[in-house]
C-alpha cells in the first residue's frame, strides 16, 4: 500500500500515487470509453468502478496524512457519504450508483493526490495535463476536419467542451516560466471549443482567455481585464448577432430567454428544469435516491435522460440536505485554493492554486447548464488539479495587502522553465 501511494517523507520525490495515474489516464481518454460496452455496461462506468474503489480502499491511508490536504475535502467526502447513505435506504440506479462511484472518484483523488505526491511528482502531474489537453484537441480537431463544425466523434463535441475547459483553466496561469505546450495550450483549446458550437464553452472560454491575457511578469492586470473583458463581451454578442450558424446555435429552438433585447434558446432545458423542480417537491428534504432525477426527465421528456444542471440533479437526487453539503463543499474548496493563491509569497507558487481556482469556476459554470459532475472525464483531472493545490500547506498570513503585491512583483527565474511548468 505505500509503494502505491508514495512515502510522505518522501517530499522532494517524483511519487505519485497510483489512483492519481489512474484519474490522470481517465482524463486522456476523454469520453470514448462511453462508447465502448461490455456486457451491457460502458467502458466509462468500469473506469470509474476501478478509479473509486481503489480510491476508497486507499482512504484508510489518510490517518497519517496532514490535516491541511484533507480538512478542505471533507465537505465533499460528507456528500459522497449522504449519498451512498441515500442508495442504501432508498435505493438506486445503475447511473445513480455510477453517480456516487464519481462522487467518491472526485474525493479519494484529491485526497490522496494531495496528501501523498511528491514535489517532483507534482512537476509530473502538471506536465501531464497540459499533454492530455493537446492530445484530445487533437483528437477533437481531427473530428472537426471530418465532420466540420460542431461534429462529434470518437468524442462528444460537448464532453469534449467541458474537459477542455477544465483543462484549458488549469493553464491559463502558465504565463511565465513556461514552455510554448503550456503557454499555447488555452488558446489552442479555446479556438476548438468555439469550434464545437458549445454556447457554455464558447462564453467560459472568452472569460479564461480574458484573464490569460490580463496575467503579466507584473501580476494580473485590472484595468486590461475590463478593457478586454468589455471587447471579448462584444465579439460574442457581435458573432450571436452576425454569423449565422453561431446564432441558429444561441437563439435556435425554443427562444426560452431574453436578455438585453436578444431572443436566447434554452434548448428545451426550460422544460427540463420545471420537470425537475415540481418532482422535487415530493421529497424537498432528503430526496428521492441516487439517479432518480435521470428517470424523471425521462419519463417526462422524450429523448432526455439528463437534468441539464447538476444543482438540480443533487436537490431531486439528495435533497436540501445533499444540496446543502454540495454549496458547502463547492466553498470549501475555493476558499482553500483562493486562500492558497492570495498568499503565495510569488506569482509563481501561486499558478497551480489559480489553476485549481480557475477549474472550479469553470466546473460550477458548466454544471448549470450541464452535467460535468456525472461525467469521470472531467471530475477526474478537476480532482488531480485541486488535488495539486491542496499538496501545499497554507502558507501564513501576510501583514498587508501592500507587501502582498509586492511579493507578487517578485518573480524569481528558474531554470527548469523548459518543462513548462512552475518550480516552487
Amino acid at each position: 500500500m505505500v509503494r502505491l501511494l508514495g512515502k510522505r517523507t518522501d517530499a522532494a520525490g517524483e511519487r505519485i500515487p497510483l489512483v492519481t495515474t489512474m484519474a490522470v489516464a481517465i482524463a486522456a481518454l476523454c469520453d470514448f470509453p462511453a462508447y465502448v460496452g461490455f456486457g451491457g455496461v460502458s467502458g466509462s462506468a468500469i473506469l470509474t468502478a476501478l478509479v473509486a474503489l481503489f480510491g476508497i480502499v486507499s482512504l484508510p491511508s489518510l490517518i497519517a496524512a496532514p490535516r491541511g490536504a484533507v480538512r478542505p475535502l471533507l465537505p465533499f467526502a460528507l456528500l459522497a457519504i449522504w449519498s451512498t447513505f441515500l442508495a442504501i435506504v432508498l435505493g438506486t440506479s445503475v447511473g445513480g450508483f455510477q453517480t456516487i462511484l464519481i462522487f467518491w472518484l472526485f474525493v479519494s483523488v484529491a485526497m490522496l493526490t494531495a496528501s501523498y505526491t511528491g514535489s517532483l511528482g507534482l512537476e509530473r502531474l502538471r506536465r501531464q495535463l497540459v499533454m492530455i489537453g493537446w492530445i484530445i484537441g487533437t483528437g477533437y480537431a481531427l473530428i472537426l476536419v471530418s465532420g466540420g463544425l460542431g461534429a462529434s466523434g470518437f468524442f462528444g463535441r460537448r464532453s469534449f467542451a467541458l474537459e477542455a475547459l477544465v483543462l484549458m483553466a488549469a493553464t491559463v496561469p502558465y504565463v511565465i516560466n513556461s514552455s510554448k505546450w503550456a503557454r499555447n495550450l488555452p488558446i489552442f483549446l479555446a479556438a476548438l471549443m468555439t469550434a464545437s458550437l458549445s454556447r457554455t464553452a464558447i462564453v467560459a472560454g472568452a472569460l479564461l482567455l480574458t484573464i490569460r491575457a490580463s496575467l503579466s511578469h507584473q501580476g494580473f492586470r485590472r484595468n486590461r481585464f475590463l478593457a478586454l473583458g468589455f471587447l471579448a463581451l462584444a465579439a460574442v454578442i457581435g458573432a450571436v448577432l452576425t454569423i449565422p450558424f453561431v446564432r441558429e446555435r444561441f437563439t435556435g429552438g425554443d427562444q426560452a430567454f431574453q436578455v438585453g433585447g436578444i431572443v436566447i434558446s434554452s434548448q428545451g432545458r426550460d422544460k427540463i428544469w420545471a420537470a425537475v423542480l415540481q418532482g422535487a417537491l415530493r421529497s424537498p428534504l432528503i430526496g428521492q435516491g441516487p439517479g432518480s432525477v435521470k428517470l424523471q426527465v425521462a419519463s417526462l421528456i422524450p429523448g432526455q435522460a439528463e437534468p441539464h444542471n447538476d444543482f438540480l440533479r443533487v436537490y431531486f437526487d439528495a435533497g436540501l440536505i445533499g444540496l446543502a453539503l454540495f454549496l458547502w463543499a463547492l466553498l470549501a474548496l475555493f476558499t482553500a485554493t483562493a486562500k492558497r493563491a492570495r498568499r503565495a509569497p510569488t506569482q509563481i507558487e501561486a499558478a497551480p492554486h489559480l489553476s485549481a481556482l480557475l477549474a472550479l469556476v469553470v466546473f460550477v459554470f458548466g454544471c448549470l447548464t450541464d452535467n460535468p459532475l456525472v461525467y469521470p472525464f472531467v471530475v477526474a483531472p478537476l480532482a488531480v488539479i485541486v488535488g495539486i493545490s491542496l499538496a501545499t500547506p497554507l502558507p501564513q498570513k501576510l501583514n498587508t495587502m501592500k507587501s502582498d503585491r509586492a511579493k507578487w512583483r517578485t518573480i524569481p527565474v528558474s531554470a527548469s522553465a523548459a518543462n513548462g511548468t512552475y518550480t516552487q
